[in-house]
């Protein structure tokens, strides 16, 4: 199959007696071999663990997803993220202070915002 072996780089000779699909020097078999290479690292099987481990790896581990910073920044989606950001802030604040008692045209005050229509669906 290969003339030189991807993972020792034995040169295959005309004498070796191994067959097509393994090197004849160090014995991998080429189709695991580049599975192996290739395989997602997340696709693999899971392992049992004691579940306090696991509960003491997770607050390390979400720290880190939240405070990954990517190596390159792109300042226009870094600014629009921000001002997304904000505005979900100030809309979030606003929010909690309407009063879901005042009547303003017939309809309380958190009636009429769209966020009650949204909250409407999931209840």
């Amino acid at each position: 199959m290969y003339d030189t072996c991807p993972k020792c780089a034995h040169e295959r000779a005309n004498t070796d007696d191994a067959p097509g699909d393994r090197c004849p020097a160090c014995g991998v078999i080429f189709s695991k071999w580049m599975k192996a290479q290739f395989a997602n690292p997340d696709a693999a099987t899971a392992v049992e663990s004691d579940p306090t481990e696991t509960a003491e790896r997770f607050w390390p581990r979400l720290w880190a997803e939240l405070t990954y910073i990517e190596e390159k920044i792109n300042p226009f989606i870094f600014g629009g993220r921000a001002i997304v950001w904000l505005g979900l802030c100030v809309w979030g604040g606003w929010f909690l202070k309407t009063d879901f008692l005042e009547v303003s045209g017939g309809v309380t005050e958190i009636g009429n915002s769209f966020m009650h229509n949204i909250d409407l669906v999931f209840h």
